[in-house]
């Protein structure tokens, strides 16, 4: 069995977010207030257990793009607008699963 580990990778200019292979995820991108920064959020079950919780903070400057991808079951993800409109393109992948995907107001 092949397991997916979710996590946060800002390699470069490109911001990547994955997922959790095998659990249902919350992965949320927005600005923080005064919009000098993204903020990233990934949550899913970890079993009985609570939620497991990643979250990162990047300066938005040198952020040229970015890639969401989720996991095979039904993941949310969402790009939060509410601290302003989200300046960076963004590619979002859902793979499996009936996944709900907001890309924000920007044109696709």
């Amino acid at each position: 069995m092949r397991r997916l580990f979710a996590g946060i990778h800002l390699n470069g200019h490109v911001l990547t977010i994955i997922g959790s292979g095998g659990a249902p995820n919350t992965i949320t991108v927005g600005l923080v207030p005064g919009g000098q920064s993204i903020e990233v959020s990934i949550s899913y079950p970890l079993g009985r257990n609570a939620p497991k919780l990643i979250t990162g903070t990047y300066p938005l400057a040198g952020i040229n793009s970015i890639f969401i991808g989720g996991g095979s079951r039904a993941d949310y993800i969402s790009v939060d607008q509410t601290n302003g409109s989200f300046p960076v393109p963004a590619t979002i992948v859902g793979r499996g699963g009936n996944d709900t995907i907001y890309g924000g107001d920007e044109p696709d």
